[in-house]
């Protein structure tokens, strides 16, 4: 059996299906602790790229007609054929070279809609990273809707002689609830934000895992915020907004929970442009006037 040439000498990796576990070195290590499905292509290196998605790529550029030419679609496709039936490590070293170099190229022309080989691939199975989201929006959903039905049954609990009942008729008579429902509304909110970002992104094509970073502190940010301001701007009878002419909208606080979590971004700015004004009122001028003067004074 022909054996494998060091990492170093055989340049990038790009991963083949039909490579014997001799030749593939740390992937043959990979497997041992996840055997992949059949439509699973992956790397064990960072810097490989799979033939899945070199062949997505090519699908996604022959459809909106890329390279009409072929001048770049022909060779790939070419290459990634003789790739697939090299036998030996020379063989799919260069065809490996010159199917990455096809590769460079093709992306290229899908830079500007953010589209490669690996988002394409990803966005095929982008409900396995939307399903905990979704599991958390329910959960979230599941509590807040509890907390605005409680009061209903207030009567029903007051006759009930369980600890449970006289828990949660202790927790309405308290007002304790009231202050924990925009928590679980802000979540809910920040939860509808993800699925459709990420949904939007898969439908495009430009999908891609590593964007997932810090989704669950955005989610985290969503119920903090719908707390602080529900609960620190005492909006727990909801505000009314101007509407259509001689209308007004009423807001309950499970909705102003859900905007601020729908609305990260915004109730964000919104604090930092507070917190300028509060700087400003008390020092007597802002950062950017302070900026200003200082720039003025040492150009003098």
């Amino acid at each position: 059996m022909t054996q494998a040439l060091p990492r170093t000498a055989q340049g990038p990796t790009l991963v083949t299906d039909n490579q014997p576990a001799a030749d593939r070195g740390g992937i043959a290590r990979r497997r041992k602790r996840r055997e992949p499905a059949p439509d699973d292509c992956f790397s064990s290196f960072n810097d490989a790229v799979t033939v899945c998605e070199v062949n997505a790529l090519i699908h996604y550029a022959s459809e909106r007609g890329l390279d009409p030419e072929g001048k770049i679609l022909v060779p790939l496709y070419e290459a990634v054929n003789r790739l697939e039936a090299a036998g030996d490590a020379k063989a799919r070293l260069d065809a490996g070279k010159e199917t990455l170099r096809y590769y460079s190229a093709l992306t290229a022309l899908t830079a500007k809609t953010n589209v490669n080989g690996r988002t394409l691939h990803e966005a095929r199975r982008v409900s396995r990273y939307l399903s905990k989201i979704v599991c958390l929006g329910l959960v979230s959903l599941f509590l807040g809707v509890c907390v605005e039905t409680l009061p209903l049954f207030k009567n029903t609990l007051a006759t009930g002689d369980g600890p449970v009942a006289h828990a949660l008729l202790a927790l309405l008579d308290t007002n304790s609830l009231m202050y924990l429902n925009p928590f679980f509304w802000g979540a809910v909110g920040s939860c509808v934000f993800l699925m459709k970002r990420l949904s939007d992104l898969a439908a495009a094509g430009s999908f891609d895992s590593r964007q997932l970073q810090g989704q669950g502190a955005r989610i985290f940010l969503g119920a903090a915020f719908a707390g602080i301001v529900v609960n620190g701007f005492g909006l727990h009878g909801g505000p009314e907004i101007a509407g259509p002419p001689t209308q007004m909208i009423n807001l309950t606080s499970a909705g102003v929970a859900f905007l601020c979590g729908l609305g990260v971004k915004v109730i964000y700015g919104a604090f930092e442009r507070i917190v300028e004004a509060a700087y400003q009122r008390i020092v007597g001028a802002g950062p950017t006037e302070a900026r200003t003067g200082t720039t003025a004074a040492s150009a003098r």
